[in-house]
């Protein structure tokens, strides 16, 4: 601050005081330990400046918002858990949206267990197809005020598979009379499909039924 030459200034912040000296030029400066605005609550508050000389008082305050807290570590989930299990990490959507973000906050994410950090935009980023263990993904935020809160990591492994699954088999059972003519009497149906993978039998466009045939030994049997 600027006062006049060789005057003692008491700086106070909240409820402490600090007492200064300017300097030839007038000027002075106070560095106030950290401590004391972490005593301060959030929120607005003030610092005032002031002299005596010769029984008069001169003073000068200046209010600021004091932000010393930390934000919470953003969380980190999929977007979209598709596929059999919505809760098993494994989809097709690379979307992860990122909660917790503070109003106004700057934020950055690792996809490589924080060896590397890339600036975010929005709520949300995308992954690359392939697996990621729990914790390799995480995420920080730096509030307006320049705090940077925790790491906030996934708390679960993400498998995101983009690729299209090989095309289903379905053939009959049994061709009764001449084999290999597709006309049969009975109308039963083996069909495979990629491990893991969902698949729906329709019969004319009707929904005969929906199974995981990979799962069954065998592949799967449905009865028209």
């Amino acid at each position: 601050g600027d006062a006049l030459a060789n005057q003692a200034v008491t700086l106070t912040v909240g409820d402490l005081s600090f007492l200064v000296l300017s300097n030839t030029d007038g000027a002075f400066s106070v560095s106030v330990p950290l401590s004391v605005f972490f005593s301060v609550a959030d929120g607005d508050a003030s610092v005032t400046a002031r002299t005596v000389v010769d029984g008069n008082v001169g003073s000068a305050s200046r209010d600021f918002t004091l932000k010393v807290e930390a934000p919470d570590a953003p969380t980190l989930t999929l977007a979209n858990d598709l596929g059999v299990s919505a809760t098993d990490g494994i989809t097709g959507d690379a979307t992860v949206n990122v909660g917790g973000l503070e109003d106004g906050a700057s934020w950055q994410y690792s996809v490589d267990g924080g060896t590397t950090f890339v600036d975010g935009g929005g709520d949300s980023f995308t992954l690359a197809a392939g697996t990621y263990a729990v914790g390799q993904v995480q995420a920080r935020q730096t509030d307006v005020a320049g705090n940077e809160s925790p790491l906030g990591v996934s708390k679960q492994g993400f498998t995101i598979d983009l690729t299209a699954p090989a095309q289903p088999t379905l053939t009959l059972t049994t061709d009764t009379a001449t084999a290999g003519d597709g006309i049969t009497s009975e109308a039963e149906f083996a069909l495979t499909a990629e491990a893991g993978s969902t698949v729906t039998l329709l019969a004319d466009g009707d929904v005969v039924v929906t199974a995981v045939p990979s799962l069954i030994p065998g592949g799967y049997t449905a009865d028209l």
